[in-house]
């Protein structure tokens, strides 16, 4: 509470309003994330097409839904810890692949949007 009625700062409110941004400072490094789900992974999401996760990268966004949604982080990422190549996972618009990966960082606000590849074409000739 600022005791000061003065124009002059209260140094000791002034410090305590520093430091209490420092701590959330130290804390805010996990960054809300909005996920867009496409069909195929709505059973392990609840029937949810869009989801919020926190994560200072993408791996990490993935490993909280993993845990919030048990089996979608097995359905996009590998074994080997890189995204199925069946997979797409952009981060605002922009294929993770090009743009470092599945450590790639994200920030407030941004969307990851997990797409399965599309591949195929027609079996003959197109005339």
């Amino acid at each position: 509470m600022l005791t000061n009625l003065t124009n002059k700062p209260d140094t000791a409110c002034i410090s305590c309003i520093c430091n209490n941004r420092a701590a959330r400072g130290a804390v805010e490094t996990q960054m809300a994330v909005l996920v867009r789900v496409p069909g195929p992974l709505e059973s392990v999401t609840g029937g949810k097409r869009v989801i919020e996760a926190d994560g200072a990268t993408v791996s990490e966004v993935l490993e909280r839904l993993g845990e919030d949604y048990p089996g979608l982080r097995e359905r996009v990422v590998a074994e080997n810890g890189e995204i199925h190549r069946f997979v797409n996972v952009y981060l605002n618009d922009e294929d993770i692949r090009f743009i470092g990966g599945i450590e790639t960082p994200v920030k407030d606000g941004d969307t990851l949007a997990i797409l399965p590849a599309l591949a195929g074409g027609a079996t003959h000739a197109i005339r």
